[in-house]
């Protein structure tokens, strides 16, 4: 369980991080951390509302990996 919460938390606090550095100063939806740290948690569960949208192709690379790490490391470290 530990493993499980710990790559969550890493995992989030990196997409977080990159996705408010890809995205604050181009779109205007991502204002603040907070507003990152929500795209960040609805990219890695795999829910995505579509309400925030990454604009920049850095965004976009941000969020394509954040969604294959969320589908491949997640579930590999829960089997362990």
């Amino acid at each position: 369980l530990a493993r499980v919460l710990l790559s969550i938390f890493t995992l989030l606090s990196v997409a977080t991080g990159l996705i408010y550095s890809a995205e604050h100063n181009y779109n205007p939806q991502i204002p603040d951390y907070f507003a990152a740290l929500y795209f960040g948690l609805t990219t890695l569960t795999t829910v995505g509302f579509g309400d925030i949208t990454p604009v920049t192709p850095a965004g976009r690379l941000v969020v394509s990996g954040s969604i294959l790490a969320g589908v491949a490391i997640i579930p590999a470290q829960a089997a362990k």
